[in-house]
């Protein structure tokens, strides 16, 4: 739920329709994930949402949805 303060604009809920997916790399008997969805493939030059993007685009929240599909990809393929 964005903060009314940040995001003067946008509801008070947005929902983000996502299918995520993952690609592995293995090297050296090391795996190593990438993980791929609409959101997470905005910005690709960079990790992190560019200053001043909060309340005006929504590719500020990349950070946020990476840590939702990365726990919810752990949960469902690497746990145990």
């Amino acid at each position: 739920m964005p903060d009314p303060k940040g995001w003067p604009d946008h509801p008070a809920e947005i929902t983000l329709e996502l299918t995520t997916g993952a690609h592995r790399l293995r090297r050296d008997g090391v795996d190593v994930y990438f993980l791929s969805d609409s959101c997470l493939d905005l910005l690709p030059d960079r990790l992190y949402p560019p200053p001043g993007t909060e309340g005006r685009d929504l590719a500020h929240l990349k950070p946020l949805v990476f840590q939702v599909a990365g726990a919810r990809f752990i949960r469902r393929y690497l746990h145990g």
